[in-house]
């Protein structure tokens, strides 16, 4: 698979089946990313409702087969949104980010 821009745009759930059930259970109902064409990612608290809880500013990176994004580092961000996400791709037009987090250790967001 080929990942470009287009295709990184939409809203990330965390994957159920990629971590330990109750975790990714936890994680999913209450978390989520959205990666918008203004270059902006923006995460998301669920519980109770959805409502924003930091932002980051991305760009663009080519590497030889795919687009993945880069976060700008600011060490104030949320501790999901800290680093740089890692792009995994699979076949047949699917791919995640796998997102690591201080408190939580790997975070795997997959297109909604």
């Amino acid at each position: 698979m080929i990942v470009n821009e287009e295709d990184n745009y939409g809203v990330y759930k965390i994957d159920l089946e990629k971590f330990s059930q109750e975790q990714s259970k936890w994680q999913h109902d209450n978390y989520e990313l959205e990666l918008n064409r203004d270059h902006y990612l923006r995460l998301y608290k669920k519980k109770t409702e959805r409502h924003l809880i930091d932002s980051v500013k991305y760009e663009f990176v080519n590497d030889p087969y795919s687009k993945r994004i880069r976060l700008e580092k600011d060490s104030t961000h949320h501790h999901i949104i800290a680093d740089n996400p890692t792009l995994f791709r699979k076949p047949f037009n699917h791919f995640y980010y796998v997102f690591e987090s201080s408190k939580y250790g790997n975070m795997f967001f997959e297109k909604d």
